[in-house]
């Protein structure tokens, strides 16, 4: 009910329960000992009832020592113990039940189980908050993203992330059959669209941290824009957090591009330099944004969980996140706002922590990432691994590792004015090397070289 302080007050009830299935299912098993091994996703803790926590842990103990967890081996595994009598009097019990008629639905009988301990952790973490909010012990953004966290821990449980290695076979076989079936693959990952960088990467693959380097000024954000550009008018769902940028400048910078060749980026971030010419290819933009999927994030304060929140947002709402953009890393926020140990160490647990979103997720993630400024002192100024900060993290972290080079930043009179080296650096599925592109400054585009260049 709703009191008059607009406090909703929660009446005190039984937690979410099925002990009938609880009694059903351990009744199925001393039945028919063998049917545990066709339980999974299951464990004691998922359990209501104390004794038939404990009943369920002395079988799965019994299983996993080639034992049969019937009725004689439970008992006498419990034998002079700790809870030995409620242990015998539940078992005898379960006995007495009718297991036999559950056999063939344990499985079943498991997930409502799993189900019911699920949504007592949610009533849990709804507790907790309330209890925390009401004493006012924490900061706000802090329990928001302590909750989030939670939240997403308590959704990853139905996730078995250990299986056996015939089962992990078949599940390869069954992809391999579903990335080679010609126009009617299913997609490895997220694609540049720039035919010699795919012939090096293939792709940014699904479930991946990818990492994008380069000094200030060679082009990686606008490179990273035109990937995600790319990427969410394939429909695609896009994030792109600009730490560096407001929504507004990177919305100008995406009209640049996507009104490509008519309007100089630049102008659009100048006071009076539009021409009546000018608007209407803004309008075509206009009225094709809504075909972009793509979302933008400008806090510059976020944190890894604050990232892993929008990203969730987006999925709670439109189902998956196929691409995630960080401009850049070095600027995402330590959990709290406090510092955690050396810069070094935090970088580490950042990119880490970003790995096990694209796995969470099964999303491809590109963070950009500043490069050393020992590169400028150098002749050879194309940038290598090494030049990553914390170089390391970075190696250990991702699956790919790429740096942009531009010669004409560094000599007016190149020879290769306009364009772009993307070297890949580190690819832990397909090869290393370099692929050059076009780059149009002027209106902040790549675009593919003519073959044999």
């Amino acid at each position: 009910m709703l009191a008059s302080n607009n406090v909703v007050q929660m009446t005190a009830s039984v937690p979410p329960q099925s002990v009938d299935s609880e009694i059903a299912i351990l009744s199925a098993i001393l039945a028919s000992p063998s049917c545990l091994d066709g339980i999974s996703g299951l464990s004691p803790e998922d359990f209501y009832v104390p004794v038939h926590k404990l009943v369920f842990e002395l079988m799965v103990a019994l299983r996993g020592k080639q034992a049969p967890p019937d009725k004689i081996h439970v008992l006498d595994a419990i034998k002079n113990k700790k809870h030995e009598a409620e242990i015998t009097k539940a078992v005898l019990a379960l006995e007495q039940g009718e297991g036999i008629l559950y056999i063939s639905s344990v499985q079943s009988l498991a997930d409502l189980i799993k189900e019911k301990s699920r949504q007592r952790g949610l009533v849990a973490i709804a507790s907790a908050l309330g209890q925390r909010v009401m004493t006012g012990a924490s900061d706000t953004d802090d329990l928001i993203a302590d909750t989030i966290q939670q939240l997403l821990e308590l959704r990853a449980q139905e996730n078995n992330s250990t299986i056996s290695f015939a089962d992990a076979m078949h599940k390869a076989y069954e992809q391999l059959e579903a990335e080679n079936k010609g126009e009617d693959s299913v997609p490895l990952g997220i694609e540049t669209g720039f035919y010699d960088l795919d012939n090096l990467l293939s792709c940014f693959q699904f479930g991946t941290l990818s990492v994008l380097g380069g000094r200030g000024g060679m082009g990686k954000s606008t490179f990273a824009l035109e990937l995600a550009l790319r990427t969410a008018q394939k429909k695609i769902n896009t994030v792109f957090f600009g730490l560096e940028m407001t929504s507004s400048q990177m919305s100008k910078k995406a009209i640049g591009r996507l009104a490509a060749p008519h309007i100089p980026t630049n102008y659009l971030f100048r006071q009076n330099k539009l021409k009546e010419e000018h608007w209407q290819k803004i309008a075509d933009v206009m009225w094709k944004s809504s075909e972009i999927m793509m979302w933008l994030n400008d806090d510059p304060r976020i944190t890894v969980s604050g990232i892993r929140s929008e990203i969730q947002q987006v999925v709670a709402k439109y189902g998956y996140v196929g691409f995630v953009v960080i401009d850049y890393v070095q600027l995402i926020r330590p959990e709290g706002g406090k510092k955690n140990g050396t810069r070094a160490e935090e970088l580490f647990g950042i990119l880490q922590e970003l790995r096990a979103i694209a796995k969470e997720f099964n999303c491809a993630i590109l963070a950009l990432s500043q490069l050393k400024r020992e590169i400028d002192s150098r002749n050879d100024k194309r940038p290598t691994l090494a030049d990553f900060g914390e170089s390391s993290a970075f190696d250990r972290e991702a699956a790919c590792a790429l740096a942009i080079y531009r010669d004409e930043y560094y000599n007016k009179d190149s020879q290769e004015a306009g364009i772009a080296e993307l070297i890949v650096l580190k690819n832990r599925f397909d090869t290393t090397g370099t692929a050059k592109l076009l780059f149009d400054s002027q209106f902040g585009e790549f675009k593919n070289l003519a073959r044999g260049y």
